[in-house]
């Protein structure tokens, strides 16, 4: 699986094996050619160069990206009677291990806040009460009340966890059946009215006759109610909600659009990473996990459909997503 590249000492390619042509997009003639005009990647025609123009037995180790994946490319000396005479470079593919430890650290820092923060909360809210600070029973409800929103937050972000590592088992066991997505999508609309209720957020339905799509229902009602919770907690308040579902071509398309505060053009990819938030002064002090949009993607890809996102010049978001 790893791609191996050797070059003599004048820096022309002698052999490559086929993991090597795959991973640098080698041409069938590029043999005998100089690596400077077969490889386009900058960074292993610098290692491989540096070694035969210091002509020392050394390893040069690197990470290297080409085509949107991670390798840690080698380049070491090929040595013949104590004689440099040409390079070896090997490349092996470590795009899952770079993604894990980008994961890995978001997830620490996600627990530092998401976790450790409203735990420092709760505990401050409890000792509040213990010491008889609360003066009447209006002062400890409220102050109940904003401990059970925080520990709300932590429950939502263990649902979120077990969500992810159920999809992530390859022992997942789906039920496919006929789903009726209307009634499914007036169902979690209707579970979430007080919520948008709350904010003066008026959700609009439009729903056409559509034919029933083949789905576990568990599924569906997750990506859609992850959809719902963000429009209306990064909506403004008096804001709007609109949900569609229609045919497209082949597709049944469920399209929730919000008037909220937007996604900048940057992080509209990065969205739909484990844990990734985006980070701005009106998302500050709302509460999330950065998992939400990765479970909806995680959805969508299993049942072979696409999600796209928009975002309005004037705020509000558009997600759109094709079955």
């Amino acid at each position: 699986g790893d791609g191996v590249l050797v070059v003599n000492k004048s820096g022309k390619v002698v052999l490559y094996n086929c993991a090597a042509r795959r991973i640098l997009n080698l041409q069938d003639d590029c043999l005998d050619k100089p690596m400077k005009e077969v490889v386009k990647n900058d960074t292993l025609i610098e290692m491989v160069t540096s070694l035969l123009i210091k002509q020392k037995k050394m390893v040069l180790s690197q990470e290297i990206h080409i085509d949107n994946r991670s390798y840690l490319a080698n380049a070491s000396p090929v040595v013949d009677d104590g004689e440099i005479i040409g390079a070896v470079a090997s490349l092996k593919d470590i795009t899952k291990l770079r993604r894990f430890s980008d994961t890995k650290s978001a997830f620490l820092n996600m627990v530092s806040h998401e976790i450790r923060s409203p735990l420092g909360i709760i505990e401050g809210y409890l000792d509040l009460i213990l010491k008889g600070i609360a003066k009447d029973e209006a002062q400890t409800k409220d102050i109940i009340r904003r401990a059970k929103i925080r520990a709300q937050t932590l429950r939502q972000l263990v649902d979120d966890l077990l969500n992810l590592a159920r999809m992530e088992s390859e022992k997942v066991k789906r039920e496919l059946v006929p789903v009726d997505l209307p009634k499914i999508i007036l169902e979690v609309v209707e579970f979430y009215r007080d919520k948008a209720e709350e904010k003066n957020i008026k959700v609009n339905v439009s729903l056409e006759k559509v034919p029933a799509i083949l789905m576990d229902r568990n599924d569906i009602i997750l990506l859609f109610t992850n959809l719902l919770e963000n429009a209306i907690k990064y909506n403004v308040k008096g804001g709007s909600i609109n949900i569609y579902i229609k045919e497209e071509g082949p597709d049944l398309c469920l399209r929730v659009e919000d008037t909220g505060i937007g996604i900048p053009p940057e992080s509209r990819e990065r969205i739909f990473d484990e844990f990734y938030r985006v980070k701005n002064e009106k998302t500050r002090r709302i509460p999330g996990t950065g998992l939400g949009l990765s479970i909806v993607r995680r959805i969508v890809k299993t049942y072979q459909g696409e999600i796209k996102v928009d975002s309005r010049k004037k705020g509000g978001s558009i997600f759109s997503v094709y079955l």
